[in-house]
């Protein structure tokens, strides 16, 4: 075991080109196994393109914009290297140098062109390919293990005691492929049925202004609320005032962590059915088409006319839930690194 050029030994250097203060699904993985990984003892760094100028508040080095010098000595000074998702900024010397290392694939990535060529000539010499769902395992050109995306089950939970006043919750970013306006489209139609279901919209986005003026074309401002970005524990006390997280994702999501962090929450899950989506949600929620607002309605529907169906939903929770917390599928990914370091 070297040490990096910070002077800090490093068993295992996590790459990942995005990391706090950034706030998203690639961050927050990183940030969970970085601080799993160093609470099972491991000597771990975090390298991120990711620049911030305060105190680290992290119990392990993060290594921010680093030179292409200095990625050369971080990779070859550490005994092992897992990139949360593949970078060619931060792991090309792993094309030439005989490194142990592991790609986690968190999403879509482009085979095309030169940059293209570079990220299948990655793959292909890494120790172990991780994809987060099947859906990305299909996508690849090489073979995969699925180690899906965790969960923070210390932020994330339920009592099974709250009292949910609210009826529908949409988790996410104001753009057009998380299907917001989607989901306003399917209460309306719901409203036309007369189920006056009241909604929270949590996130923030360039759609923003454009939601908030549909609810008013619709007249809808008595049963909508917008509670702007919120993070963490803020996100986790909204989704236990609501019995159902809908996830109206007209893209294929890759995996769908928001779903698996409603389910912990005691949330029922409605969401798109394309991609990884579907396996996030497991046998907690209901599904639908992508795109289809008349489907997404139904299957809201049945949730409210059908309060057993919802408690049998929920019953599943506790299994579904079990494998995807953040410790365990920490212990999967030690368990990757230590058997590729076994017989390197």
């Amino acid at each position: 075991m070297g040490r990096d050029p910070c002077g800090v030994e490093t068993e295992i250097l996590l790459t990942s080109y995005s990391f706090w203060p950034r706030i998203g699904g690639i961050e927050s993985v990183t940030e969970m196994l970085a601080r799993r990984f160093r609470e099972a003892g491991r000597l771990v760094s975090v390298v991120t393109e990711t620049p911030y100028d305060g105190e680290e508040p992290f119990p392990y080095p993060v290594i921010r914009c680093p030179s292409p010098a200095t990625v050369v000595r971080l990779i070859t000074s550490a005994r092992c290297v897992l990139q949360n998702h593949p970078s060619l900024r931060l792991g090309w010397p792993l094309l030439g140098i005989g490194k142990p290392f592991v790609v986690a694939v968190q999403t879509w990535c482009s085979f095309s062109a030169v940059r293209g060529a570079a990220f299948r000539c990655l793959l292909r010499r890494v120790g172990c390919c991780v994809s987060i769902s099947e859906a990305i395992a299909q996508h690849l050109p090489v073979s995969s293990v699925i180690v899906p995306n965790p969960y923070d089950e210390e932020i994330f939970w339920t009592t099974g005691e709250e009292k949910r006043t609210r009826d529908c919750v949409f988790v996410g970013r104001m753009v057009q492929e998380k299907g917001p306006l989607l989901f306003l489209e399917a209460l309306d139609l719901l409203r036309q049925k007369g189920h006056h279901l009241s909604a929270t919209f949590v996130g923030d986005g360039p759609m923003l202004p454009e939601v908030k003026e549909r609810v008013r074309q619709l007249g809808m401002e008595d049963w909508v609320e917008f509670e702007g970005f919120r993070v963490g524990e803020e996100v986790a006390q909204l989704m236990r005032k609501h019995r159902i997280l809908v996830v109206p994702s007209i893209w294929q999501e890759p995996f769908g962590i928001v779903a698996v962090e409603g389910i912990a929450c005691g949330c029922a899950v409605v969401g798109s059915e394309g991609g990884g989506l579907k396996a996030a949600i497991g046998p907690c929620g209901l599904t639908f088409p992508n795109g289809d607002a008349r489907a997404l309605a139904a299957r809201i529907e049945e949730l409210v006319l059908k309060p057993e169906r919802f408690r049998e939903l929920l019953a599943h929770a506790p299994a579904h839930l079990r494998p995807l917390t953040s410790r365990v599928i920490a212990e999967r990914y030690l368990q990757i690194i230590d058997d590729l370091l076994s017989v390197s």
